[in-house]
């Protein structure tokens, strides 16, 4: 049996050059799966008092509130997304055109507003978001929250120097999931068979806790859930070895020149694990290959 890829994709398109990479790589997947990506530029409506009389920015003004550099950085935006559509060989569709099912598009959107509202409200029409991501510790997780808990949809972050990158159609051949059996390793599951598919080894990473047995789902069991579309995969018991989770997880891709790594995200939650520490905030900060996240 096999998966449905993602057919409508959120891009998000800051228009800057270190972006680029990622960009390029959400196109040539695009143009692989005979998907059609949506390019989100967001330009932050600027804060304004009370006494500027406008309210809620009034009525279509916040078009002519941006600084002069967010209007450059927007016109870069789909100056870039012009020329790497032609680029990647994927039409770029008209204002008011519609994609045609099966066949490789994408379109250009520039939208005001707060970024975590703005993803999340776009989100919800779309199968899956994908993202430039640098793995710096004062990287903003809003968007990134704001996707996975608000429009419970999932993420792919691409990193702008990936260890083991993708290739250049955007199809990993290496792939790696680590499961825990929770709730949000399912979801995730689900969310990465196409990707799976697509892959000529697929790695299922196990933690050992102290205990050889998995808590919920027995390894032959997400075996055969992945045999069933198609897909045969390496279950692997990871030893810890006085590591955590999380470091094990991303020894254990990078050991295996993964170039695509999937986990549920976030699965005590995101205030937990701000507080706590946890598998889902190691893995964003320290995994140099691109990741996708579903909770």
């Amino acid at each position: 049996m096999s998966a449905v890829s993602p057919k409508l994709r959120l891009h998000l398109f800051g228009g800057h050059a270190h972006e680029l990479n990622a960009l390029s790589l959400a196109l040539a997947m695009a143009r692989h799966d005979g998907a059609h990506l949506r390019i989100l530029h967001i330009a932050e409506t600027p804060f304004l008092p009370e006494i500027s009389g406008l309210g809620a920015y009034g009525a279509g003004a916040e078009a002519n509130l941006h600084e002069p550099d967010h209007v450059q950085l927007a016109q870069d935006a789909a100056a870039y997304v012009r020329a790497y559509c032609l680029h990647e060989k994927v039409p770029l569709l008209r204002p008011g055109d519609s994609p045609v099912a099966g066949q490789a598009s994408a379109e250009f959107r520039n939208v005001s507003g707060t970024p975590a509202t703005v993803v999340m409200q776009q989100a919800l029409s779309c199968d899956l978001v994908v993202s430039d991501w640098n793995h710096q510790p004062d990287e903003d997780l809003s968007t990134t929250r704001s996707v996975l808990f608000g429009a419970r949809r999932p993420i792919m972050l691409l990193p702008r120097q990936p260890h083991h990158p993708l290739s250049v159609s955007g199809v990993t051949r290496v792939f790696a999931f680590a499961w825990d059996g929770s709730r949000t390793a399912a979801q995730a599951l689900r969310a990465a068979v196409p990707s799976m598919q697509n892959a000529s080894e697929v790695y299922i990473l196990h933690a050992m806790t102290g205990r050889a047995a998995l808590d919920t789902v027995a390894a032959a069991d997400v075996l055969a859930y992945l045999r069933s579309h198609g897909i045969s995969a390496t279950f692997v018991q990871c030893d810890r070895g006085g590591r955590s989770v999380g470091q094990t997880i991303v020894a254990e891709a990078e050991a295996r020149s993964v170039g695509l790594l999937a986990l549920g995200a976030y699965s005590r939650g995101h205030l937990a694990e701000r507080v706590f520490g946890g598998v889902t905030r190691h893995v964003l900060r320290h995994a140099r290959l691109p990741l996708l996240l579903a909770h």
